[in-house]
This record gives structure tokens, sequence and C-alpha cells, in this order.
């Protein structure tokens, strides 16, 4: 039985999910949030997004501004809270959601749950509070005191997924069980919808960056929010001249806006003929800009971040390098992916360029040339 009855979610006129969910984590989670708008039509759901750190750091602010922008852009969902830089402007924005007066709020924040839980009732104290699984030791420590605010509490049994499982099982399992969405095979797997304006302007890009260069083009991602899991620049470079040896191609090398001038730099040390067959791309405008990108691309090569969910969700075939730390993390399993772990519980850029070369050798990753 769903822990949020079936009645009440009938009866419900708005909800709110409290996480500060991460564009990977948002790609999965609203799949079962589109399936829940679908079976509660009435029902307005509204996304808390604010990690509770108040803090002026760029690449944090950005995040939040682009996934705002990415659920604006989603039919399903209502209202979006997004990362705060002061307490002050975190009030403000309390006392916003607070006049939405919410029916039922959800917390899913894997970690700082308690401070989740005390903001959630700032928000809505006559709501049904329903907390979901936070991994803090607090939590397991001293549960009854921990989620006292809330009416409910979710707690999922992993052991209950086959030992290969993905990522979308875990939150299946969490949708399942909180608010009783039945969903199965293909229907787990997310999707993106690039725009046809979209997709128009990545075409003008390209056209703007590969004036005279034909070939596959082959997006590239090899940096993420932490080292452990980046590929180093030299490895990136050596992966481009060994595949231009093996086919003329176009390179767009995908980075964020604060590393933009540092590989822009790095490319320009290049030798020319090569530097016209590198494009460094970054997120300008609107969130929907990357998928575009991605979806213009045949082949992506990333590190494990958002963009290897991207790839799989646009059906693009890909190339993901990983740590063995999550495996259950890993794009879903097609023909279009491949996955190379780094051996032995290592660090990404373990992986050697020679590795990326024998998984291109063993399976034809490239569609049909986008010249």
């Amino acid at each position: 039985m769903a822990v949020i009855d079936n009645t009440l979610l009938s009866q419900a006129k708005k909800l709110l999910v409290m996480s500060p969910f991460a564009l990977g984590d948002f790609l999965y989670i609203k799949t079962f949030l589109e399936a829940l708008k679908q079976q509660y039509p009435q029902l307005q759901i509204d996304i808390w997004l604010d990690d509770d750190r108040n803090d002026k750091q760029a690449w944090r602010l950005a995040r939040s501004h682009i996934m705002q922008q990415w659920i604006e852009a989603e039919a399903a969902f209502g209202n979006m809270w997004g990362c705060c830089d002061s307490v002050a402007q975190q009030q403000r924005q309390i006392a916003q959601a607070a006049q939405q007066n919410y029916d039922i709020v959800v917390t899913l924040p894997q970690s700082r749950g308690k401070r989740y839980l005390s903001l959630a009732r700032q928000i809505a104290p006559n709501a049904l509070l329903v907390a979901g699984p936070c991994q803090s030791w607090m939590a397991r420590m001293f549960g009854f005191w921990f989620y006292r605010k809330a009416n409910a509490r979710f707690s999922p049994d992993i052991t209950l997924l086959p030992q290969e499982h993905h990522i979308t099982d875990r939150y299946y399992q969490w949708a399942h069980g909180i608010f009783g969405i039945e969903l199965s095979g293909s229907a787990l797997l997310p999707r993106l919808r690039p725009s046809i304006q979209h997709l128009t302007a990545a075409k003008q890009w390209l056209q703007q960056h590969f004036p005279a260069q034909t070939g596959p083009l082959i997006f590239l991602n090899h940096l993420s929010t932490d080292h452990r899991r980046d590929w180093n620049l030299t490895q990136l470079f050596e992966l481009i001249n060994r595949l231009n040896q093996l086919q003329q191609s176009r390179f767009i090398l995908n980075v964020t806006g604060e590393k933009q001038a540092e590989v822009q730099q790095a490319v320009a040390q290049l030798p020319a003929a090569m530097q016209q067959r590198i494009a460094v791309f970054t997120v300008t405008g609107h969130f929907f800009e990357l998928p575009a990108m991605i979806a213009s691309s045949d082949l992506v090569i990333s590190v494990e971040t958002s963009i290897m969910h991207f790839a799989g969700a646009l059906h693009v075939p890909l190339i993901a390098l990983m740590r063995q730390r999550k495996p259950y993390w890993a794009p879903p399993r097609s023909e279009l992916s491949s996955v190379i772990y780094a051996a032995d519980n290592g660090y990404v850029s373990d992986i050697s360029v020679q590795q990326v070369m024998d998984v291109i050798a063993q399976r034809s990753l490239f569609r049909a040339t986008n010249d």
C-alpha cells in the first residue's frame, strides 16, 4: 500500500516535491512525476530545488537557473523554487511558497533531511508531510526524533531490487511506495524533447563553427563537478587526434561557463588543422541548447555526469567513462551505449585513450554523418 492514499491524491489540489535535484536526478524522477500528473490531472506539482546553502557559488546558482528553465518547459509542472544566494532571499521564497497552501509535501533530500522537514513545515504547516529516504546517520540513529515533523515516511528497501539494478529501479521504488504509481518496461526510461527552435539553433551553431569541415560530429564531455570523475585535457586531445586519424571528424567540447576560457585557450595551442575541427560549447541562453546539441551529434563520449543520461534519453550512441562506485548510475543498457569502468575503484582519469579506441573499434557507434 502506498504511503499517500489514492483518495487523498484524488482530492488534493497542490503537491510540493522538495529535493536539491541535480540534472541527472531530475531526468529520471520526472518520468514518475509526469505519470503522477497523468493519473491525477487536477494536481498541481511544484518543485523546490533550493539546497539550503544560501551562498553565492556561481556554478550552484547557474545549475539551479538551468534546472528552473527545464522545469518551466515541462508541461507537468507548475511553480519551481530555485537555489537562494542568501538567507533573506530564502525567507522571501518560503513566504511565496507558503501562499500556495499545499495539500501534500514530499521531501526527497538524500542528505540534510532534518532541515528539509523544517523548511517544509514553514511552507506548509497543515499539509500532509511525507519524508522520503535520507542517508544521514542521524536519520538512522534517531529516526523518531529526526522525522518528528513528518506525518509519514517512506523507507525504501534496496535489497528488494535485483543485484544489477538501475537508478530507474530506485526511483520507481520511491514513486510506487509513496504515490502508488504503476509503470513497467520502457515506460520507466526517461525522455527528452528538444524543440524545433532549439534544434534549428544547434544546426546554425554547427554551421557557424564548422563552415567547411565535414565528418561525424562527436560530442565530448571530460569534466564533472568532482575531480575523481574527470578525464584529463591531455587525454581528450589525444583521443581527438586518434579519432581524426581513424576518420576526419568534428568535435564539440562541452564545458560549463567557468571553464570555457580555460579550454578555449588550451585548444588555441593545438595545431591549426586540429583547431579547425574543434568547437568549444557551453549553454549560454537556455537549458535545451544542451539536449539539442547532443541530439545533433553522431556520438557522445562523456564522463559520469548528466550528459551521459541525456544521450541515453535522446537515443544517441554513447561511450560513458565511469568509476565502479555506483554502477546503478550507468546509462540504461542498450545497443547504443557502452560503459568503460576504471579498474580497481580508480578515478575516471585512470581510463586510457586506448580503452576508448578499443570500444570504438569493437562497435559501430557512428550514426549517419550530419554534414
